[in-house]
């Protein structure tokens, strides 16, 4: 297998079908498959989730009997992968470029010195209106992000394709309050980070999300709390 395409899933019975389809029609040359669970939401998820993985055998649907929580839930999808590569996409997201897989895995068959690519995004607000985040429209000038870069803040937004490393998933995670992040720093100690600028897929801003939630006074002691742990383990590591 090529590639796994990991989606969690909270509370995205809207959302989960456009995003499930946004994965499907993805054109490749090679083979991928979709792994799914949906962290015991109860809003009506099963019965969409049951209907598309009868009818599409590559998605591969965990069906919960409790809550995780999200660590639980993304270190769960990550140890059933079997491709070459990962993919991610939350259940409330979706993609908008047809070839965005084939793009990225292209670039990392090509450049076995890098690790993890990612893409731009457009976000998309409540009232349906989209625009592109600024990161596409090139604030990333050397579309590049280093270790050091992580340490400060989280610039792998978007659209995130990795290598399948064992035991990339640190017990620490759980002690944070996002998973992406110090994810993205520990595959940093092992190779290289691309940004490829094109946009790949919208991102939701609907108040749900681990991010969006949030006020902007505890995104700001969020982003404390994980800097200063990844600076620790930074120092230790070198």
């Amino acid at each position: 297998m090529k590639v796994s395409v990991i989606v969690p899933s909270y509370k995205f019975s809207i959302y989960i079908e456009q995003c499930l389809y946004s994965i499907l029609s993805q054109k490749t040359n090679f083979d991928f498959e979709v792994l799914v669970r949906d962290d015991f939401s109860q809003d009506g998820t099963d019965e969409i989730l049951d209907y598309i993985s009868y009818f599409n055998t590559n998605v591969k649907y965990y069906r919960s009997t409790e809550n995780w929580g999200s660590y639980e839930n993304i270190k769960f999808l990550i140890s059933q992968c079997s491709g070459q590569y990962i993919a991610y996409i939350d259940g409330d997201d979706f993609w908008i470029d047809n070839n965005k897989l084939q793009k990225q895995v292209d670039f990392l068959d090509s450049n076995p010195e890098y690790i993890l690519s990612f893409t731009g995004h457009w976000n998309l607000n409540p009232n349906g209106i989209s625009y592109p985040h600024p990161g596409w429209l090139g604030y990333i000038h050397n579309n590049e992000i280093t270790t050091e870069n992580l340490i400060i803040n989280n610039n792998v937004a978007f659209g995130k394709v990795f290598r399948n490393v064992n035991n990339i998933v640190k017990d620490y995670f759980k002690e944070l309050p996002y998973f992406d992040w110090p994810l993205c720093f520990e595959l940093s100690l092992l190779g290289r980070i691309k940004y490829l600028d094109f946009p790949s897929g919208m991102y939701r801003i609907h108040g749900k999300g681990d991010m969006t939630s949030l006020s902007v006074e505890q995104k700001i002691k969020n982003k404390d709390i994980i800097s200063e742990k990844l600076k620790s383990i930074y120092h230790e590591f070198k």
